[in-house]
This record gives C-alpha cells, structure tokens and sequence, in this order.
C-alpha cells in the first residue's frame, strides 16, 4: 500500500468517525427539543471538514466543535466566567477505542444539551467545572446540576429520580 493510498484510507477512517459523531449531537438535539421550554438558538456551521455547533441563551453558551482530524471539543461559556474549552477526544485509529469514546459521547451530548435547552443555569455549572480539564467533567458537571436544574425536576438525588440520560440500567435507584 503507498503512503498515498494509506493517507486516503486514514482520511475515510476520520470523516466517518466525526460524521457518526456529528450524527449523535443532531439526535440529541431532536431528542432534547422534545420538552424545549426555552428558546435556546442552535447554529451549525460546517468549515472545511469541521463541525462547529452552537447553543445560545442570553448570556450563556455551549459548543461542540468536531473537528475533521477526529478530535472532539466542548466549550461552556457563561459571561462571567472564563470559557472552559475541554478537549473530550483525541482521535485514536484504533475502533475500539472509538466506539468505546462514541457510546459515551452519546448519552453525555444528550445529557449536556438537555439540560442547556431545559434551562439549567449555566452560572451555576461553571461554578462547579474547573477550568482545567479533568478526565472527570462529567461527573462534576452531573453534581453540578443539583442545584442548577430546572426547578420543576426533581433533584438527583431524590430516591425516585430516574436518570433520563442513561440505559435503563444506569438509573439511580
């Protein structure tokens, strides 16, 4: 095989990967628009390979930036607070890693997005989320719902609160 020939093959490999990836951020997005209560602006903008998704609410942002090297970015902002930009993927040829990486991307693209339609303060989260990035933001972001949710949903960690985000078997019980 040339280099030439391998460099193609390597390029599919990626632009399948980001499309499957940018596929799970728009079945979020449908999914999550279900109980829209807000009305949160989503923009898409396609730039030479990249994927660059937008969510604004008054003074509060959420992104997604899939890029076509296979790396994957997410970014909160909220004005009074540094942006925090958290590199969540660096691509990695080998498919089990990226299979793992996408089933997670999955629930916590629905998670996040859920929660920035369904009007969780943002404030609040980045009170929480360091500014540094940690293999843990999702668990920091999760604690940080509690008290940024919406009002009329029940805090986490009430014994009958079942996690919307998860597989059935994920739920808290």
């Amino acid at each position: 095989m040339t280099k030439a020939e391998q460099k193609r093959i390597e390029k599919a490999a990626r632009e399948a990967f980001t499309k499957k990836a940018f596929g799970y951020v728009l079945d979020a997005i449908f999914e999550s628009s279900v109980k829209n209560n807000g009305s949160p602006q989503i923009r898409v903008a396609l730039k030479k390979g990249n994927r660059y998704i937008a969510f604004h609410r008054y003074a509060q942002d959420f992104n997604i930036q899939l890029y076509s090297s296979g790396d994957v970015d997410i970014e909160f902002k909220e004005f009074c607070h540094q942006t925090r930009l958290y590199r969540i993927f660096e691509y990695n040829s080998n498919t089990d890693v990226q299979e793992a990486f996408l089933e997670q991307f999955r629930k916590d693209v629905l998670m996040v997005i859920t929660e920035f339609i369904e009007q969780a303060d943002w404030h609040i989260v980045l009170d929480y989320l360091p500014l540094e990035y940690t293999e843990n933001w999702r668990d920091i972001f999760i604690d940080s719902l509690e008290p940024a949710a919406n009002p009329q949903e029940p805090f986490r960690w009430k014994p009958d609160w079942v996690n919307p985000y998860g597989d059935e078997e994920e739920s808290v019980q």
